[in-house]
């Protein structure tokens, strides 16, 4: 019901369903509040405790989204009153565009905030003097070991100890730099200006956010189908001209294979056919799209406590990766992510030279930090 008009009708829905699978299914993939918004919508005969555990997920979301709005604002009004130009990725201003009838029901865990990587530390700086503590990397880094956090991070992790917000701060969009390597500049010339609450918050343009998008859900497997929701709502509104431009747009910028992928996955889900696809771009991604839903239908892995028996999975993730990525740099890229973690920085203090020591040591590495658990 969440992919839209596309899926299978309300009535249909409603017959023989366990509810309480279907609540646990819809809190797992981040999107109770529109499950509940289209059980309201289509009075489907729901039991009632079940009911109200969708509304009482709606109330809550509802006022996290108003909360993480008005958190966005303001750190877009500090930026701006320094001067520093800011995208906010994902967030209030696509819950604004895609999900206008009710914006409040696009669930987010965090804010999303893109700068230049040259003013990404007095961003930084500003954060932690508005009550933010840095979550990743955790530990300061020496000035030598910046360089290899930068290239295994796209993004800071900070969390507020009072107000509970999470926001991770981007000198870049993607974990990996080889793919989607669009300047900040040129990125923010085609930024997009949307209205929230008063505010103008700017977005990622009419091409670089659905390829954004399909990157981001691409790099994760899309586990969770929140971002699908995301995606059929964006390529509903681009049309299938939009979509081919979308395509043409990221094969410039080196990302073709998450878009094409996210669109024949998109009609595996709910039969809808999209002309800008070929046959063989749809049976080239084909693997890809079975690994997916796989990983719709399972349960995510917890990647801060691995352990022995995620060897497989992690090895399957990286093989994903290789096959997603569209050049050499990209995959050499994958195999060190998968080789080395962000942690290993604070052991190794190495700048980004030193990437192979990274790849060589980082499973012993972290095998160690898993014998300390």
């Amino acid at each position: 019901a969440c992919l839209g008009r596309f899926a299978v009708p309300g009535a249909a829905l409603a017959s023989g369903l366990d509810w309480d699978a279907v609540f646990e299914l819809a809190t797992r993939h981040r999107v109770e509040a529109l499950v509940g918004l289209h059980i309201t919508q289509q009075s489907l005969a729901v039991p009632d405790h079940v009911r109200d555990l969708f509304r009482q997920g709606q109330r809550a979301q509802t006022l996290t989204a108003l909360a993480q709005t008005g958190e966005t604002i303001r750190l877009t009004e500090l930026a701006a009153a320094k001067g520093w130009p800011l995208i906010v990725l994902k967030g209030a201003p696509l819950a604004h565009t895609l999900y206008a009838e009710s914006p409040t029901a696009r669930q987010s865990i965090d804010i999303d905030l893109l700068v230049a990587p040259a003013n990404f530390t007095a961003v930084e700086a500003e954060l932690l003097d508005a009550g933010y503590t840095r979550s990743t990397p955790r530990l300061p880094l020496p000035p030598g070991a910046q360089s290899m956090a930068r290239h295994l991070l796209n993004a800071n992790e900070y969390e507020h100890g009072d107000l509970g917000f999470k926001v991770e701060l981007h000198h870049r969009l993607l974990l990996d730099p080889h793919a989607l390597a669009v300047s900040f500049e040129d990125l923010f010339a085609r930024s997009n200006v949307v209205a929230v609450g008063g505010v103008e918050l700017r977005s990622l343009g009419e091409r670089d956010q659905p390829a954004y998008l399909c990157c981001h859900a691409a790099g994760h497997l899309f586990f969770r189908m929140k971002w699908l929701v995301d995606l059929v709502r964006v390529f509903e509104s681009l049309g299938q001209t939009g979509i081919a431009a979308t395509l043409q747009h990221a094969r410039k910028v080196g990302c073709e294979r998450p878009v094409v992928l996210t669109l024949a996955l998109i009609e595996t889900l709910t039969g809808r056919a999209y002309a800008a696809l070929d046959p063989a771009s749809r049976h080239d991604v084909a693997p890809l799209v079975r690994r997916c839903v796989r990983a719709l239908h399972g349960t995510p892995r917890d990647s801060d406590n691995f352990r022995m028996r995620d060897v497989g999975d992690d090895m399957s993730e990286m093989l994903f990766g290789l096959r997603l990525a569209s050049s050499w740099r990209s995959r050499g890229f994958k195999i060190l992510q998968h080789l080395s973690n962000h942690e290993d920085i604070n052991t190794l203090q190495l700048g980004r030279t030193w990437a192979p020591v990274y790849a060589v040591l980082g499973r012993p590495l972290a095998f160690a930090r898993w014998l300390r658990r």
